[in-house]
């Protein structure tokens, strides 16, 4: 939350402009957070406000680039997931031909397409889950606590650089804290800290739903034999199996 922050740098500014660099460097060293102490340490010695930018800066970007490599890390995961549910899909397909052809082992050519199908539709399932119920939202919610984490360290340095403006010319903090609003948002009604919800976040929540009264389902043996005798007829197998298909059923 950056109204805090522009709060915490106007106190500093005002004790730095009354007490001296003293004061602010006494001050700086109770700061919990090191880009912030590191900043007011630089403007408590004196150091011109180009270096003071040039540090800072540099370890924003330092920063940034660690959060977008593991970024990367993530999105990756949630690109390649299909293509393994892909590779599940055609072994699956490659074991549904072998039962049509009479290669699925000792069992009967219904059991063999089943058995084929079921994995090409699941391994589908599972890349499709992957990479939309946690690799998509994870990528989302790490670049959205980057750019929070950016524009939090920006407020930072401006108000650094301002603090040390205003002890070299004396400035009043209400000009400080007038110049530091304008990185304010114009709504602060959400939670501090708070990530809006995305698209992504609702399909995860709809396929989670999804998967756990699927877990519950209770399936009927008699009518899935039903379907794999029509999934047979629809195949072209109609002396392969015969039984299980219902009187005057037709695929």
């Amino acid at each position: 939350d950056p109204v805090p922050i522009v709060t915490q740098l106007v106190e500093m500014a005002d004790a730095g402009a009354k007490r001296g660099a003293a004061a602010l460097e006494q001050m700086a060293q109770d700061l919990p957070d090191p880009f912030m102490r590191q900043g007011m340490e630089l403007v408590a010695s004196n150091a011109p406000d180009d270096q003071i930018r040039f540090v800072l800066e540099t370890e924003l970007q330092f920063m940034e680039d660690r959060h977008e490599e593991g970024e990367k890390v993530v999105t990756g995961f949630a690109d390649y997931a299909p293509a393994f549910g892909l590779i599940g899909t055609l072994i699956g397909l490659v074991a549904m031909l072998a039962g049509l052809g009479g290669g699925g082992g000792g069992g009967s050519a219904v059991e063999a397409v089943a058995n084929g199908m079921a994995v090409a539709l699941i391994t589908t399932f599972y890349g499709a889950v992957f990479q939309n119920l946690i690799g998509l939202p994870l990528a989302g919610k790490l670049k959205a606590a980057n750019q929070t984490e950016a524009a939090y360290k920006r407020v930072v340095i401006e108000g650094i650089l301002m603090v040390s403006m205003g002890m070299r010319e004396s400035l009043p903090p209400n000009i400080l804290a007038s110049r530091l609003s304008m990185y304010l948002p114009p709504l602060s009604a959400s939670k501090p800290g708070a990530l809006p919800p995305t698209f992504t976040d609702m399909l995860a929540l709809l396929l989670t739903f999804f998967v756990f009264l699927m877990t519950m389902a209770e399936f009927d043996e008699a009518k899935l034999k039903d379907i794999f005798a029509h999934m047979s007829l629809a195949f072209g197998m109609e002396g392969a199996s015969g039984a299980g298909v219902l009187a005057g059923g037709q695929s």
